[in-house]
């Protein structure tokens, strides 16, 4: 039996980093929902402790970009801690495997809806109400940046409860009567 030449086309190449670690900065993109300049603007952001929220490894401007999985991760967990979302992601049966990328954000992106259809839903024409009922955490919503245009995310799901809690109180009121009978 022959063995193969370490330097061969059967040879692996080491790279300075586990390729299992990073992920692309359009799968990134993808997970958030967003575009890479949100991405970059969230990478410009720090945390408390000084640390970048996202880390995004540049191999140079016509290369392409990485994002390390686990600070995508964290960044998720701490947009549910500062919002107060309970993380409802399923634990993993091994620490080699990772998580479905719909299960990271504080919940799916098919569940959310904007301060546009929350306001059509009900009935306001100005975005004040409805940032109210959210900083008051009467539903649950989230923003990727609390600067810049970056838009409240709101899960319909829990929107959807809140509405529904609020119509059963107010169904018992006495009616309105009208002074022109």
């Amino acid at each position: 039996m022959s063995q193969r030449p370490a330097d061969g086309p059967g040879s692996q190449i080491l790279l300075p980093f586990a390729e299992r670690e990073w992920i692309t900065l359009e799968r990134t993109c993808l997970i958030l929902g967003t575009t890479p300049k949100t991405v970059y603007q969230i990478e410009d952001t720090c945390d408390e402790s000084g640390s970048p929220l996202i880390r995004v490894l540049s191999f140079g401007v016509a290369k392409r970009k990485r994002v390390l999985y686990k600070s995508v991760v964290e960044f998720c967990d701490y947009l549910a801690k500062k919002h107060s979302i309970p993380v409802q992601r399923p634990p993993l049966s091994n620490s080699l495997f990772r998580h479905r990328d719909e299960d990271l954000l504080p919940f799916p992106l098919s569940d959310t809806m904007s301060i546009v259809d929350a306001n059509r839903y009900l009935g306001y024409e100005s975005r004040g109400p409805v940032v109210n009922f959210i900083e008051e955490g009467r539903f649950y919503a989230y923003r990727l940046l609390d600067r810049g245009a970056c838009q409240w995310r709101i899960s319909r799901k829990s929107f959807a409860a809140w509405f529904s809690a609020c119509t059963r109180s107010h169904a018992n009121l006495p009616k309105r009567s009208s002074t022109h009978e």
